[in-house]
């Protein structure tokens, strides 16, 4: 069976478009899982406690004075202990975010730099 040509140029416009948007979506989608597994890892507090040992520590002895019921001073160690976390936790979060920030900007800085013909 033979086309002409021009029959036949619609069909592979079609084609190509369609090779595109599948490449397309195949790479957004390692793009997405890639940020989600970096996330999760990143979340974890297992990864906290191994990258920051010493905020780890403190957010422990700051949760524990937090908790304690000491009888003469239990506002003051209440007190203490809240702040003392709270610190710890913000320094804690402040990696995992910055890293997951710098992560989507290279991304975008990448999908920029890309023509639409890949």
């Amino acid at each position: 069976m033979f086309f002409p040509p021009t029959a036949l140029d619609p069909l592979r416009r079609k084609r190509q478009a369609q090779l595109r948007i599948a490449r397309s979506r195949r790479r957004i989608d390692r793009r997405l899982r890639a940020v989600a597994d970096d996330a999760r890892r990143l979340i974890d507090w297992r990864t906290c406690v191994a990258r920051h040992p010493v905020w780890a520590l403190a957010a422990a002895f700051g949760a524990g004075m937090a908790a304690s019921r000491a009888p003469r001073t239990a506002a003051l160690w209440k007190w203490l202990g809240r702040s003392l976390l709270r610190q710890t936790l913000n320094e804690l979060w402040k990696g995992p975010t910055d890293q997951l920030r710098r992560r989507r900007a290279d991304s975008n800085q990448n999908d920029r730099g890309r023509s639409d013909d890949e």
